[in-house]
């Protein structure tokens, strides 16, 4: 997925966080050391539910065939380890690191990295909870 300044704006627009070094490519210019703008960090952790149902041909999307939604449950830990520049692109990788069963769902625990095309560091690493929660049983025949 390619990160590109409309989605940057966009994204600080939403938030109310209008830092310069993501929404200003001519301060970046002359002020920040990557000399452009970046990608806001939570922006990119954002987009790791869209990059998960990329990876798994959405095979964690709700439908009514499948009688459950999934849910996020939060992190153990989350590292923005390098900024992603303008324009550049990042995919995910996601290994399945612990699942467990509960009575109203799965519990499953994702080893994430978001790595940036070109680089050898990651945009960030994390480790992710999602929940499937079965669909309620309502009574109907």
């Amino acid at each position: 997925m390619r990160i590109d300044q409309e989605c940057i704006t966009a994204f600080g627009v939403l938030t109310d966080d209008v830092e310069p070094l993501h929404t200003d490519p001519d301060w970046c210019r002359d002020h920040s050391p990557v000399g452009t703008t970046i990608a806001y960090g939570f922006l990119t952790l954002s987009l790791l539910t869209k990059l998960l149902r990329e990876a798994t041909s959405a095979a964690f999307v709700a439908t009514k065939a499948r009688g459950a939604h999934p849910l996020n449950y939060g992190f153990d830990r989350v590292r923005f380890v390098s900024p992603v520049p303008v324009n550049a692109r990042i995919r995910g990788h996601f290994t399945l690191a612990e699942r467990k069963t509960r009575p109203d769902g799965e519990m499953m625990r994702f080893s994430v990295v978001v790595e940036i095309e070109g680089s050898d560091r990651p945009a960030l690493t994390a480790e992710w909870w999602s929940m499937w929660v079965h669909a309620r049983d309502n009574g109907a025949a």
